[in-house]
């Protein structure tokens, strides 16, 4: 039921998005004051309802901190409540706690080229260093994790990709690709490598916080899969495919 309460809520919202996008005296911008109820807008970690939509009172308090610029005017947003447990105060998404120079006077020198360097190892993106907070499993790992283990759980994994390219030394041409046969699992698994490596090229993850986010990606999307064949009327095979780790898993009624 909860599930079923969750899908309909995703389609009111996303259809209302619609309706008010093609309204003519609604902009379709991003600027939180062109909806109502705030919908399209960073509200995570304040109070919502049932549908997913935010609490208007508690949104406009988070905006007026902001704008008040005072990290003591954080302590008057309301917080939401997930599972028995207070969620974080949104004050650490916009604010750090800074020593020594400001990290937006540190300037890095672009990456070589590879025959001067002799080295695959890259500068961070980031001119801030890396990264500055402790070590924890990075979102855009988590959701690389599970979009992957939905796609590989519905699609033949031992499908062999027809032709495939590979680009060419300097990058500005595509060349066909010789060597093992390419699978659409190993190229899924190579695509959430991607994303969650990419974080780190940017400095603002740890090596540890992408391994392990698309391990719990994985686990998020499993469960899904447990739900969804446990809910299917119908008999069919269930969802067999193989996990980031190498093992085989099948998940049926």
């Amino acid at each position: 039921m909860n599930c079923v309460k969750t899908l309909i809520g995703i389609s009111v919202l996303l259809l209302t998005n619609v309706v008010l996008a093609n309204t003519a005296d609604i902009e379709s911008t991003l600027d939180e004051t062109k909806l109502p109820g705030y919908l399209n807008s960073f509200s995570k970690g304040l109070p919502h309802n049932e549908w997913g939509v935010v609490n208007e009172e508690a949104y406009e308090k988070l905006l007026s901190a902001l704008n008040e610029g005072n990290s003591n005017a954080f302590e008057n947003v309301p917080m939401g409540v997930k599972n028995g447990f207070g969620l974080r105060n949104p004050l650490a998404a916009y604010a750090s706690v800074r020593e020594g120079n400001s990290p937006d006077t540190f300037s890095i020198p672009p990456a070589p080229e590879f025959e001067s360097a002799c080295t695959y190892l890259l500068p961070q993106a980031s001119p801030k260093g890396a990264p500055l907070h402790p070590t924890y499993p990075a979102a855009h790992a988590v959701m690389a994790g599970a979009a992957v283990t939905m796609l590989k759980a519905f699609f033949n994994g031992d499908f062999v990709i027809p032709n495939p390219v590979m680009t060419s030394a300097d990058g500005k041409q595509l060349l066909p690709y010789k060597g093992k046969p390419l699978t659409l699992e190993s190229e899924l698994n190579k695509l959430a490598s991607n994303v969650a490596l990419g974080r780190n090229f940017a400095g603002v993850h740890y090596r540890a916080d992408g391994d392990y986010g698309l391990v719990l990606g994985e686990e998020y999307a499993m469960s899904v899969l447990r739900e969804v064949a446990r809910q299917y009327k119908e008999d069919f095979g269930g969802f067999t495919f193989t996990r980031f780790d190498g093992t085989t898993v099948k998940i049926s009624q």
